[in-house]
């Protein structure tokens, strides 16, 4: 039966002197290669072993039909041809005329150069000819070819292939199918990066194909490369984006074009959510969404305190991101996100005036142009200066973390000569400092240590305390109690935001240009932070039972609790007997360490369950529905959905919230400048006497480098003449975010780290590195600084096995090295070891 429907398709050609005796064996052979959909007459066919060298005639009489005919003969046969010859099409007699050849027969020699002398030969005739008058039919054909009209192709195959041809070898260079092409386009267009739509078609391949998944898989046809995968990321976003250069004209004009798609969604038309200016020919670009706006006017804590961070690699030209975030029981919250091309004060300066021209005096919680009052960020020079430039009124605190952080690597500096024995022991001192409960204790702890006997044996780290003690009132908490920092002293809110930018919104994949970026920040961003806000509106968020933002019950009894006002009350210690604590909900504040600075605590946790009251502090309960209602229309913007949706289960138990959403008016905060005021004026006092002096030292440390490469290369231009002119190309072009990593990374990482892999770079693999903070983080040890992907750990992980293995010394699958720089703090510190190094990718 196989036999008799082949016959159909292809049989031995009559019209010619043929002996030609198709047996069983070519019947099948020929089934398996020629397209059915037409019909052949076969001239000649000989089996080489290795294909097939035939003669043959088909009914194919159009060029569309013949393009579909080679690519079904191409993918039947699993061979990949390329054109090797062309004649015109415009004759008298012939259609189309190409010879083709194997594409393992390339004039580049490479590996899959076998040089395969197979080639294939298509004309196609024609068959009728159209007269100049269009109302006359056409003329057919008066060819004496036998074969003409029906037959009006002739195919030759010539050669025999000196390569496998079904094998991974043969198979893992064949053209991508457009069906795939479609698919990953498909995958782009909706968010996926390479990366994960590269994994994502090999587990459908998997469930589609099971047992039968090897071959596939080993087939590029149907299961590209992964850096295919990324040209045609890039190719797309190209064809979307244009090219990397852009100029200044391009960029306005799409700035005004998100701008008039963003208003759309908001009911007034006198707004502005992007602004874009050009300083020395680089592009400031600030972007404060309705989303962000929102947040800014409801959210009470984007008054009180505001984190800042910069972070960069997340684009082909690494322009620094700064995030402004303030935070919320939902999490860390966007206020705005300025994108620009270095770090250098007078940038920030002039991105921030831009920033603050897309804000009105309801932003920063109702106090405008003033900012918040509380600024905290890293020790960042550049952006504090320019944070206190235009926002003169506000208080600059320093991340406590980093400031640890920044003291134990001055401790690990080889230039500073500190034993190791002693590290741990002056490390103390400073974190005893940032700890010390009250400002005499703080004097305590300084005065100790300027007179112990180990600090007093390192000149240099006596001096840095002292520097750091002048500044105590950037980061001592003892200081902070007038300060509505709400218990945080570390910039972790911004941080989580970065890795949330580069996981989640890039996808570990550096965006094209800053034209993509925008988007991004505007489409991708927007949507993760509204929909954490929505799940918090639905009691739907996922965080963990013992947050400091879960009201949960504690031993309280709440009968114990008594109210001296309306917002006042009084709640008993916990475990110390005859201690209470005042409580005032309106402000969210507790007498206890931990919520003195107006952060969440159990006792205002207590107070919220007994008489079920709403707190800023706290996540939303099922009964508050008026908080639930407002953390929707920040995240939407929308005020039509019915107050029903969120009714608690139990109707007796809800608090009232009568209408819709009632935005509730800024909360304006009276801080007391003079708590600060000292601090604040010391360090522009010091910088302005010594800027000079410092300038001058190191212009001549620089002028000394620069003799030395002149006299090394006039002493032998050979050697030195190549480097430097390879040096002076790279400058040239680098941008000046490229010029400070450069100056910075300088000498450290020589070495041909990568020549000794053996392996070459992928110019269009351009990921994101993941930081040593998120290695350090990984419940599972996997080597290198790639993303790792959630899932069962694998069996190669840093470790045993099994935990019963008794294997010794090589046995032992002990694959991936132990790490000699761990970024966790306390790890470093109880080890007494160097801490990780994070900002060079950040």
């Amino acid at each position: 039966m196989e036999m008799a429907a082949a016959n159909h398709y292809f049989k031995v050609c009559n019209l010619c002197e043929s002996s030609l005796c198709l047996n069983e064996d070519l019947h099948r052979k020929l089934q398996n290669v020629l397209p059915l959909f037409c019909q052949h007459l076969v001239d000649r066919c000989t089996d080489t072993g290795n294909g097939l060298e035939l003669v043959l005639h088909a009914s194919i009489k159009t060029t569309d039909e013949l393009e579909t005919w080679l690519q079904a003969y191409e993918e039947s046969s699993k061979i990949t041809l390329r054109v090797a010859r062309t004649w015109p099409d415009a004759g008298q007699k012939l259609l189309y005329k190409k010879a083709f050849r194997c594409q393992h027969n390339t004039h580049a020699k490479g590996k899959k150069d076998t040089g395969c002398p197979v080639e294939l030969l298509v004309t196609l005739k024609r068959t009728e000819f159209f007269r100049t008058c269009s109302a006359k039919a056409p003329r057919l054909s008066r060819s004496k070819d036998p074969h003409m009209p029906h037959f009006p192709m002739k195919v030759e195959i010539k050669g025999v292939h000196n390569h496998t041809v079904n094998t991974a070898a043969a198979l893992r260079y064949r053209d991508v199918s457009e069906s795939v092409v479609e698919k990953f386009r498909d995958l782009y267009c909706t968010g996926y990066s390479p990366a994960a739509a590269y994994q994502l078609h090999q587990y459908d391949l998997l469930e589609q194909h099971g047992a039968e998944y090897l071959r596939i898989s080993g087939d590029r046809h149907f299961c590209p490369d992964k850096a295919w995968c990324y040209r045609l990321y890039y190719e797309i976003f190209n064809e979307s984006y244009g090219t990397t250069e852009l100029i200044f004209e391009e960029v306005r004009q799409r700035v005004e074009k998100l701008n008039s798609d963003l208003l759309s969604s908001v009911p007034t038309n006198e707004e502005k959510f992007l602004a874009v200016s050009q300083i020395s020919g680089n592009f400031i670009t600030v972007v404060c969404t309705p989303l962000m706006k929102r947040v800014h006017r409801l959210i009470k804590h984007s008054a009180e305190l505001v984190f800042v961070d910069a972070g960069g690699n997340m684009d082909s030209h690494n322009l620094r991101v700064f995030m402004l975030m303030t935070h919320s029981p939902a999490g860390a919250l966007p206020l705005g996100v300025l994108m620009l091309p270095n770090e250098q004060c007078e940038t920030i300066t002039s991105a921030l005036h831009l920033y603050l021209s897309l804000l009105d005096d309801q932003c920063f919680g109702g106090r405008g142009a003033m900012g918040p009052v509380v600024f905290m960020t890293d020790d960042s020079t550049a952006e504090r200066n320019a944070l206190k430039a235009v926002f003169p009124e506000t208080v600059m605190l320093l991340c406590a973390f980093h400031v640890l952080q920044a003291y134990w690597r001055f401790l690990w500096d080889s230039k500073n000569s500190v034993k190791q024995v002693s590290r741990p022991i002056l490390f103390l001192f400073v974190k005893s400092m940032l700890y010390a409960t009250s400002d005499s204790a703080l004097n305590d702890i300084y005065h100790m240590a300027l007179s112990d006997v180990t600090v007093n044996s390192y000149q240099k780290v006596r001096s840095h305390i002292q520097a750091l003690y002048e500044r105590r009132f950037e980061w001592a908490s003892c200081l902070r109690a007038d300060l509505p920092i709400r218990s945080n002293n570390t910039n972790n809110f911004c941080e989580s935001a970065m890795r949330v930018m580069k996981d989640k919104i890039l996808h570990r994949t550096k965006a094209f240009n800053l034209l993509q970026l925008l988007d991004f920040v505007i489409t991708r961003l927007d949507e993760h932070y509204s929909c954490r806000l929505i799940d918090a509106a639905n009691n739907r968020l996922h965080v963990d039972r013992s947050s400091r933002y879960v009201a949960s019950k504690s031993s309280i009894n709440s009968e114990s609790i008594r109210q001296l006002d309306n917002d006042l009350y009084e709640v008993p210690s916990e475990t110390k007997q005859g201690i209470v604590y005042c409580v005032d909900m309106s402000v969210g504040c507790c007498g206890c360490s931990a919520g003195n600075t107006g952060g969440p605590c159990k006792h205002q946790s207590a107070v919220m369950l007994a008489y079920n009251l709403s707190s800023w502090n706290f996540l939303p309960t099922q009964n508050d529905t008026g908080m639930r209602r407002l953390l929707h229309f920040i995240a939407t913007g929308d005020t039509t959905v019915s107050a029903d949706w969120f009714a608690a289960l139990s109707s007796s138990a809800s608090m009232s919230s009568d209408g819709l959403v009632q935005l509730p008016s800024p909360i304006s905060l009276q801080v007391e400048s003079a708590t600060v005021s000292t601090g604040d004026n010391v360090l522009p006092e010091m910088i302005e006497a010594n800027q000079s002096q410092v300038d001058e030292e190191i212009l001549k440390r620089f002028n000394c480098i620069a003799d030395r490469v002149r006299e090394l290369y006039r002493s032998d231009p050979a050697t030195y003449g190549p480097a430097l002119n390879a040096f002076c190309q790279q400058a040239e072009v680098a941008t000046d975010s490229n010029l400070q990593s450069a100056l910075h990374c300088f000498t450290k990482y020589t070495g041909a780290a990568l020549a000794l892999t053996g392996r070459k770079q992928l110019k269009g693999l351009k990921n994101i590195g993941v930081q040593p903070t998120a290695v350090a983080r990984r419940k599972m040890a996997v080597g290198g600084r790639k993303r790792c992907y959630l899932g069962r750990p694998s069996h190669l992980s840093y470790a045993a096995e099994h935990a019963y293995s008794k294997g010794k010394g090589s046995d032992r699958r002990n694959v991936l090295p132990k790490r000699r720089a761990p970024h966790s703090l306390a790890t470093a510190v109880g080890n007494v070891e160097v801490l990780g190094r994070t900002h060079s990718q950040k």
